[in-house]
């Protein structure tokens, strides 16, 4: 596994420039491999693309690259910052493609809890993916592990992060973005998940499949909400398995 580390992905965004940085790991011996662009979880307030490596080298035996960002965290930035930040990241990656030898053409994105949130919301807003200038035929899809897809309903963790404005929170859901023409998604929650995160998954999976959208969900028997994304670097693992069939 040959690894690129902490690329400076867009300038003059953010404060910390190392919240606007990637690290880029290809596996060897792959020509063009697709290319999975993953986003950690962490609330919205924490997380960080370092300690991944061993996600990427078990999708690099898959022959599948990966690319794990930084993104601005709450209080220093809002959530629609960090959407953006995932866009220009993606941008990014598209454009220097050839330069380290994957294929721009066949991009992923993926996330976990408040990352499956950002790279939903960046997925599903046509505006927002159109703004990065990636063509929509590039983003063959995304994976969406145990994320929160609807934030109008009243909760004291998602006031805390984004306000009390209905409009800002509707425009923050990426349920209500969900229309004809999306990216395939995938999506994965545990059975003892975060309280209303397997409704969440649900309703995204029932609004993909009634606008047309390729939909596939899976509920993981006996796991919480951290638990399975840890265990996807374990070699062999099943959840990864049907994640790289996806890819």
């Amino acid at each position: 596994m040959q690894m690129v580390e902490d690329v400076q992905y867009a300038e003059g965004f953010a404060n910390e420039p190392r919240r606007n940085r990637l690290d880029i790991y290809l596996p060897r011996g792959v020509a063009r491999p697709p290319l999975v662009m993953f986003v950690h979880g962490g609330a919205w307030t924490g997380g960080s693309k370092d300690g991944w490596g061993a996600l990427a080298q078990e999708f690099g035996r898959s022959g599948i690259a990966m690319a794990a960002i930084n993104t601005q965290l709450h209080p220093f930035a809002e959530p629609v910052d960090m959407m953006i930040d995932c866009g220009h990241a993606l941008a990014w990656l598209h454009t220097h493609a050839k330069e380290h030898g994957y294929d721009g053409d066949r991009l992923y994105l993926m996330g976990h809890s408040s990352g499956a949130h950002l790279v939903s919301w960046l997925a599903l807003q046509d505006e927002r993916l159109l703004a990065t200038g990636v063509p929509r035929a590039s983003l063959r899809g995304v994976i969406a592990l145990s994320g929160v897809y609807e934030l109008r309903p009243r909760h004291l963790a998602l006031q805390k992060v984004f306000g009390d404005d209905p409009l800002v929170r509707a425009e923050a859901s990426p349920f209500a973005h969900a229309s004809a023409g999306d990216p395939p998604m995938l999506l994965l929650w545990g059975e003892h998940d975060m309280a209303g995160l397997s409704l969440c998954g649900r309703m995204l999976r029932d609004r993909l499949a009634e606008v047309g959208v390729p939909v596939v969900s899976a509920e993981l028997a006996g796991k919480g909400h951290v638990d399975y994304v840890w265990e996807l670097s374990v070699p062999g693992n099943r959840v990864l398995a049907q994640i790289a069939a996806f890819v």
